[in-house]
């Protein structure tokens, strides 16, 4: 028995979710299935910061999510006599809507994926796997399964592998994921908690037996603690609210008061990188493709906007609106974010967990001397918040490079479209011109006549701006030979 789609997408998790969304937001038919029974019921990754929170505004999510979140403002660092070492406030540094990060437990942001996406009209197909893969010039025939149903037989165009750390997918293609395992161990605990630190601020604190952290939610708190130096700590015991409760007496010089245990979890940290995202019809999202320190909280929201990237191209291809090679830019835009996030991750969750007292020395004089100035502390926000990453060097970013936005920047304006919008000053002398060169393509590019704000944003004086699906900048210019070279190159 075979059936048929046009994208078939393995694994219903944040990342997968996306990529369901993204695709039936443009009316492809897609397949969405999980080995898995239901969905995620734990916490799991909380954070979601400031780029991820522009795209669900985009998608239509972001009022869903907003009772649920907690709003994180910034951030605080503190040495083991309990002195701030270093205090950060996102909203001076975050040029965004949403200048700040939510924390919102996983489970409950699934959930609100989940109902967009059967807005949408798609089901996940729970307990239901794949069992192989056969890649063909046309398509590709997966073979799945569903407990207690005979095999079926999926033909589709495309498939992404979103099915985690130990994708099936990526292991079937011997796609190699790179990387090695940390040596720190952490136990982690999400309870309601009563201590003399703003809850609208996450808090690290470091000691000489481990770093630990806590990440306010809206009716608890994640407290994340390194324990593989703490010699009391005996694995063989277990994790239970009691021994968080020893652990942090003895770190924490301050009283604080626990609630009941909602999750714990014991974990040490893999990082990982796979050598391509891309094989044929086949690519890969989320863990599937990366895995690194949860340091800065960024593996759900790298994830997710690979699903973001890779969505509308694979619309635009099936529908016949760009070429085929437009897929061919998911890799070289994507990769090399989750490259540079595995390197900072890595950087701070090291930094954090040194435990030679000259080494504390530096690293305490560091925070305190240099991580809070202003500089530094931009660029971090920017970073943690995922604003700073750009596509200038993609092939899909053309045109003038204004000295503030360049081609390949992120879009300072959230628009509420699946398609391209095309802005322009609204007495440009040459809006019917660029009109005429748009006319054959008005079914995904949207002409947008620029109010004064965005005119400002943009740096639109006396030209125009194209921006992708993604909100990120396609191309720019002052004359309509830009845009033209830009629509050959890349328009079916």
């Amino acid at each position: 028995m075979s059936k048929n789609t046009e994208v078939l997408i393995v694994g219903a998790g944040p990342s997968g979710l996306m990529a369901a969304i993204e695709l039936r937001r443009r009316g492809i038919d897609c397949r969405l299935i999980d080995k898995k029974d239901a969905p995620t019921q734990t916490s799991n990754a909380v954070a979601v910061h400031a780029r991820s929170l522009e795209m669900w505004d985009n998608q239509g999510i972001i009022n869903k999510v907003k009772g649920k979140a907690q709003r994180i403002e910034g951030l605080e660092i503190f040495s083991q006599s309990m002195k701030r070492l270093a205090s950060m406030a996102f909203v001076k540094h975050l040029k965004s809507t949403y200048p700040c990060a939510w924390d919102i437990p996983q489970n409950q942001s699934e959930a609100v994926l989940i109902e967009r996406l059967g807005e949408l009209g798609l089901q996940v197909e729970r307990s239901t796997e794949l069992v192989s893969a056969k890649i063909h010039d046309d398509g590709v025939s997966c073979e799945i399964k569903t407990a207690g149903a005979e095999t079926t037989i999926v033909e589709c165009h495309y498939v992404i592998a979103s099915d985690g750390f130990h994708s099936t997918l990526r292991n079937m293609l011997k796609v190699e994921y790179e990387g090695k395992d940390l040596k720190q161990e952490f136990i982690m605990i999400d309870t309601p908690l009563n201590y003399p630190v703003d809850l609208h601020k996450i808090a690290i604190f470091f000691h000489p037996e481990g770093l630990s952290g806590v990440f306010p939610m809206k009716e608890s708190a994640r407290i994340i603690v390194e324990v593989a130096n703490d010699k009391s700590y005996n694995r063989e015991n277990g994790v239970t609210r009691e021994t968080f409760i020893e652990v942090l007496k003895r770190r924490w010089s301050f009283d604080f008061q626990l609630g009941e245990a909602r999750w714990m979890s014991h974990f040490f940290i893999h990082e990982r990188l796979a050598k391509h995202y891309q094989s044929g019809r086949v690519f890969l999202v989320g863990d599937a493709a990366h895995a690194h320190s949860p340091a800065g909280g960024q593996g759900m929201n790298t994830g997710m906007q690979d699903a973001y990237n890779l969505g509308w191209k694979l619309a635009a291809v099936i529908k016949g609106e760009l070429k085929d090679c437009v897929l061919d830019t998911y890799e070289p835009e994507r990769r090399p974010v989750a490259q540079n996030v595995l390197k900072q991750s890595t950087a701070m969750t090291v930094a954090a967990a040194v435990k030679n007292p000259l080494l504390i020395s530096l690293r305490n004089f560091f925070v305190r001397h240099v991580a809070s100035r202003r500089v530094f502390q931009k660029n971090f926000a920017n970073f943690i918040g995922e604003l700073s990453y750009h596509y200038r060097q993609s092939p899909l970013s053309l045109g003038d490079k204004h000295i503030n936005l360049r081609p390949g920047d992120r879009s300072p304006i959230i628009h509420h479209s699946e398609h391209f919008v095309l802005y322009v000053p609204e007495n440009w002398a040459k809006k019917a011109e660029i009109e005429a060169l748009i006319k054959p393509h008005t079914s995904w590019i949207e002409l947008c006549l620029a109010t004064a704000e965005q005119a400002k944003q943009l740096a639109l004086k006396h030209g125009f701006c194209l921006v992708r699906p993604d909100m990120y900048i396609a191309c720019q210019g002052c004359c309509t030979k830009e845009l033209a070279q830009w629509l050959d190159a890349w328009v079916k």
